[in-house]
């Protein structure tokens, strides 16, 4: 499968999984709530190196 990806073929997500928890640092005020975020992410090999789709986790309660 790993080849498949280095080779550029577009494998299907079902073939496996890219999760990530990204973590946010920033000192502007203008992004300061990024400081309080908790994200999950899963991500995809593309041509030329990967993308991600993230989201925020609330707190239904």
């Amino acid at each position: 499968m790993f080849g498949r990806l280095l080779a550029t073929e577009d494998v299907p997500l079902k073939e496996y999984y890219f999760y990530i928890n990204p973590m946010f640092q920033t000192g502007a005020p203008k992004y300061a709530w990024l400081n309080q975020v908790i994200a999950v992410g899963r991500g995809k090999v593309v041509p030329g190196g990967v993308e991600y789709r993230v989201w925020t986790v609330e707190n239904a309660g």
